[in-house]
């Protein structure tokens, strides 16, 4: 009779042991599962913020570009208004002495 109780409790104390062992191996496993979790939340974050970067780089370059291309185009058009001056000063200046010229040849005529 004792034999038995004590076959028993050893029985018992295997089960439990089994039983602890089983449910480490499964709070192991939730940890493990936890934890490849929280390390894909973290990569795929860290690739959101890596587009988000990207996007903000490239849209600063746009402006940038955009920019410049705003800079040159008055470039451009200062430019064409200094020819234009200049065009019509030398015009004036080509008047003036075409009638100097016909002045001056008044002159020689009277």
């Amino acid at each position: 009779d004792k034999k038995e109780e004590e076959e028993e409790q050893a029985r018992a104390k295997l089960e439990q042991e089994r039983i602890a062992k089983e449910e480490q191996e499964k709070e192991e496993r939730l940890k493990k599962w936890e934890a490849e979790k929280e390390a894909e939340a973290e990569a795929e974050q860290a690739r959101i913020q890596k587009e988000k970067e990207a996007a903000e780089e490239e849209q600063a370059r746009k402006e940038e570009e955009e920019a410049e291309r705003v800079r040159k185009q008055k470039e451009r058009e200062e430019e064409q208004e200094r020819l234009r001056k200049e065009e019509e000063e030398w015009l004036a200046e080509q008047d003036r002495l075409q009638k100097e010229k016909e002045e001056e040849h008044a002159r020689l005529a009277e």
